[in-house]
């Protein structure tokens, strides 16, 4: 009898034994392997699809102003040289014209509900930079775009909600420099830095 229970307490001991050690070998390597953050997404990268964020349609867009908050824009064209020289550049910031207006305004609005029982909020977009760069090596030119904007959501009463930052900047090289190229690679970089900046701005409300 008594070797019988000393048998049983010590296969019990065990078997305690044989269970701890997995859970502190688990343990030991959660402490001593941290996990790594998430990549960001490269440059260039396409961003997920803003409809696909339920936080969107928690508000109805009453309004949307977009205010150039740029000190140098300039009318002038950028200098595109037929020939160029190794260290020539150039850069300007475009004034907004009244389509890019209308392209902001078209991506802001998109995601949002046109329920008219949604709480509504006011979307303020201030540009902050975007610009047209150009600059020529001894075996390329290279042309580029970048834009930055912050977004502010507002309530009915004009109080802040929550805010955002948005940017985007893309080059292409060639072997000669086109302004159709660069006007393009300035929208896409305008309206992208935009987008991040959306999808930021509504990431965090549905966080929350």
């Amino acid at each position: 009898m008594s070797t019988t229970f000393f048998r049983f307490r010590w296969l019990a001991v065990l078997g305690v034994g044989l269970l701890a050690r997995p859970a502190a070998a688990q343990q030991f390597e959660l402490n001593s392997l941290p996990v790594a953050p998430a990549p960001a997404p490269p440059p260039g990268a396409p961003l997920p699809k803003l409809t696909s964020v339920p936080a969107a349609a928690q508000y109805r867009l009453a309004a949307i102003t977009i205010d150039d908050a740029r000190p140098l824009t300039s009318s002038r064209a950028i200098k595109l040289p037929a020939f160029s020289r190794p260290g020539q550049m150039d850069k300007v910031w475009p004034m907004l014209t009244p389509e890019q207006r209308a392209g902001i305004q078209r991506v802001l609005r998109a995601p949002f509900s046109a329920d008219s029982t949604k709480p509504a909020v006011t979307l303020r977009c201030q540009l902050d930079d975007a610009y047209q760069t150009f600059f020529a090596t001894t075996e390329d030119e290279n042309v580029g775009a970048g834009a930055r904007v912050t977004l502010e959501l507002l309530d009915a009463q004009g109080e802040l909600l929550r805010t955002a930052t948005g940017q985007q900047r893309l080059t292409r090289r060639s072997l000669d420099a086109r302004q159709s190229v660069l006007e393009e690679l300035y929208q896409q970089a305008l309206l992208s830095a935009v987008r991040h900046g959306l999808l930021q701005l509504i990431m965090t409300a549905a966080a929350e």
